[in-house]
């Protein structure tokens, strides 16, 4: 990650993005130039940002403003549409709102997490469900563990979609014309700024782009879903500046 001054008068930060391989194990490729106090990173660059929708979802929203928020960020997409990494836009949005967070979406995942038809029930469902309709202790649903996933990652977060059709989730803000990279040896996606004509880049932090932060799902899911594209292999490298000491 580069060197950059958080503010840390901030309460309620966002929940850190579990985890992220974005780059594929890259070795990191910068210089510092101390006079004019920037450093230079190479990266690849997934096209701007072009709409975004924020929430007031803190840690301590009710499960029914949870799930009133993720009804209506789904009504902003085309679920039967095609996904531009593979498969379809629901299944992308699916996996964006849970962090991925899906039993045979990671080849890591374990047997407790829920399965990608477990929580489309919840989230392309009536939106007229009720904390009563909640079963804490369903282990067909699972609506409980589903709900705690998707308030940890849409906390303090907005959804956002790209020119070429990427979707994701990333600071609150966000604004359009943010331009997201991957930088090597960074581990996450990050959102930046343009300043200066486009010459140096303010970072406004680190986000989670479906099929983009974890270019490793298994192999059987890739196989039935399609759902994996290396954008590392596809978009050329990119040399990007940005102020040393930027914030969030």
């Amino acid at each position: 990650m580069p060197c950059w001054v958080p503010n840390l008068s901030c309460s309620d930060l966002p929940n850190p993005i579990p985890y992220g391989r974005a780059d594929g194990y890259s070795k990191a490729v910068y210089s510092v130039a101390d006079a004019e106090d920037i450093l230079s990173v190479q990266g690849v660059e997934i096209p701007e940002v072009d709409q975004c929708w924020t929430s007031k979802l803190t840690k301590e929203s009710p499960d029914t403003e949870v799930t009133s928020v993720c009804h209506e960020w789904a009504k902003q997409i085309d679920p039967s549409a095609s996904y531009i990494a593979g498969g379809s836009m629901e299944l992308a949005f699916i996996a964006t709102v849970m962090f991925g967070y899906i039993k045979g979406l990671a080849s890591y995942g374990t047997g407790a997490w829920k399965t990608m038809s477990d929580c489309r029930k919840l989230i392309f469902t009536a939106e007229n469900r009720t904390e009563d309709d909640v079963d804490i202790e369903s282990d067909l649903s699972g609506s409980r563990q589903i709900i705690n996933r998707i308030r940890e990652a849409l906390s303090r977060r907005s959804l956002f979609g790209t020119v070429e059709g990427h979707i994701g989730l990333c600071p609150a803000s966000v604004e359009r014309g943010d331009l997201l990279a991957v930088m090597l040896g960074c581990e996450y996606p990050l959102v930046l700024r343009p300043e200066h004509g486009g010459s140096f880049f303010k970072v406004v932090g680190v986000c989670y782009v479906s099929t983009q932060s974890l270019p490793f799902y298994s192999p059987e899911f890739v196989a039935d879903l399609r759902l994996l594209k290396n954008m590392l292999h596809c978009i050329p490298l990119i040399v990007v500046f940005w102020k040393r000491y930027s914030t969030f």
